[in-house]
């Protein structure tokens, strides 16, 4: 590179090159790309790769990133006066009951996938072996893979319910665990902190809310006005505890007001009925028949 500096200092003497214009290595990777073209094109595709892999690597790292290790924002979705359907980033499906609320993350963790439920909602929820479908609601956590089952977790309520109707799911509250088979039901009371499970005589009595209806399959009367008081956002007091305990079977579709359906039922359950009205407060009194 030296000996080229001198040509290019000589040439500059007797005025036949300007030293301004040109340089050694200019002149150099000039007189290189002529000799041997493929070279330099060789060189400008590695170049180019090189940097083409850098922005690769630079997004997939981004990504892994925004996947992985970044929080995944949350947001709920409600149900107030009607049932709703909803189908969540995993595409399991959830029919959320009235006046309930459930939590949940845009995406999934790549270890499982976790809602908080506020209320009642029934699920399907699509099998996928390594990620765990988990539902929290308050104590209780109901786990799965993929199966249909139901919870109630309404937090006036003294106890929560998760009911199986297909597959397998495990129950914990309380270091406390029970796993359920189709049919079973498992019960946490909040008064006392135990889990418990037992077989429903009437597995699909405990979804009927799903398309509105009311069945009654020998409910106790006291459970009957929970699920009522539920529904209809109205206070229902059994005025006298021996009626609390009388069973009842009864069917009501959906669209039938609360006042057709305790008229029939008082007929069956020997209890009458009175709306007490305070504002926007109502509160329906039930007593023992008047003979």
């Amino acid at each position: 590179m030296d000996d080229f500096d001198r040509l290019l200092d000589e040439l500059v003497r007797v005025g036949h090159s300007p030293r301004g214009k040109y340089s050694a290595e200019k002149s150099w990777r000039l007189l290189e790309r002529r000799i041997n073209p493929k070279d330099a094109y060789r060189r400008r595709f590695i170049g180019w790769t090189l940097r083409a892999a850098a922005v690769f690597l630079l997004a997939i790292g981004s990504w892994a990133v925004y996947e992985y290790v970044l929080p995944s924002p949350m947001q709920s979705i409600h149900a107030e006066g009607d049932i709703r359907r909803f189908v969540l980033p995993d595409s399991s499906v959830v029919l959320l009951n009235r006046h309930s609320s459930l939590a949940y993350p845009k995406r999934f963790s790549r270890n499982d996938r976790k809602v908080t439920l506020e209320g009642g909602a029934y699920f399907e929820v699509c099998k996928e072996t390594r990620r765990p479908f988990l539902v929290s609601a308050g104590p209780v956590t109901v786990k799965v893979l993929g199966t249909h089952f139901n919870v109630d977790a309404f937090p006036a309520e003294g106890q929560i319910k998760a009911t199986l109707l297909e597959g397998c799911v495990e129950v914990t509250a309380s270091e406390e665990a029970v796993r359920l088979h189709p049919g079973e039901t498992a019960v946490y009371t909040r008064s006392n902190r135990r889990l418990a499970s037992y077989r429903e005589q009437e597995p699909e009595a405990c979804i009927s809310w799903r398309d509105g209806t009311f069945l009654f399959e020998n409910l106790p009367l006291s459970e009957i006005a929970l699920q009522l008081s539920r529904a209809f956002q109205v206070r229902i007091t059994i005025a006298d505890e021996t009626l609390a305990d009388y069973r009842i079977r009864a069917r009501f579709v959906k669209g039938e007001s609360l006042d057709k359906m305790l008229a029939l039922m008082q007929e069956a359950g020997h209890f009458q009925y009175e709306w007490e009205k305070n504002g926007t407060k109502n509160t329906i009194w039930i007593t023992k028949e008047k003979r």
